[in-house]
């Protein structure tokens, strides 16, 4: 996992609380070892984060942008990198049991701060696009009903993994599965393309 090389408190806060996460869990993830772990006072940590569901959505966050800063790290070593080789790499991220944990989380904190699910929304949708970006760039089209299944698979995988104790081999199964299918699913530019110009076939 890439972490970022800020200096600045808020930085040094999300990155302390991201160690202490794949390091030790999420119940690690209290205000007192965050701040000790940064080296800073905990009312710096309250300043930035006034409440835990401000951290863990930051936490959330910055996890994503790690993710995607390591992908790219890999697009960028490896030039052309295969289909093949992004869906192993975005398999390693997704077998992950910690961002689950987080965002189980904060869909339970939802039903005390109303302003969690359009933040989770707005989340979701952000992942979606990144993902319809990266397909496009290997000239795969998918649709949203696609990404909606894919992604909702990815949740109800996630979900029973925690809740049953799956194997990480087991969720990747779920995951490359349910990745293949998306992959399958996909319509070539040319088809989409016809199909606009002609909604009868």
């Amino acid at each position: 996992m890439i972490f970022s090389k800020s200096n600045s408190v808020r930085q040094r806060l999300l990155n302390a609380a991201l160690s202490l996460m794949h390091e030790q869990g999420f119940h690690a993830l209290t205000q007192a070892r965050i701040a000790a772990t940064a080296g800073v006072r905990q009312s710096h940590l309250t300043y930035y984060f006034p409440t835990r569901n401000d951290l863990l959505k930051a936490v959330v966050q910055e996890s994503k942008n790690a993710m995607c800063a390591s992908t790219m790290t890999a697009c960028i070593q490896e030039k052309n990198l295969s289909l093949d080789a992004f869906k192993e790499i975005l398999i390693q991220h997704l077998s992950s049991s910690k961002i689950p944990r987080l965002m189980l989380a904060l869909t339970a904190a939802c039903d005390e701060d109303i302003s969690l699910r359009e933040w989770m929304r707005e989340f979701q949708v952000d992942g979606r696009a990144r993902l319809t970006d990266i397909l496009n760039a290997y000239q795969l089209f998918p649709s949203e009903d696609d990404l909606m299944l894919f992604q909702c698979i990815l949740i109800g995988a996630s979900s029973l993994s925690l809740q049953q104790g799956c194997s990480t081999t087991q969720l990747s199964k779920i995951i490359r599965n349910a990745f293949e299918r998306l992959i399958a699913d996909c319509q070539p530019l040319s088809q989409n393309s016809s199909q606009a110009s002609n909604p009868s076939s």
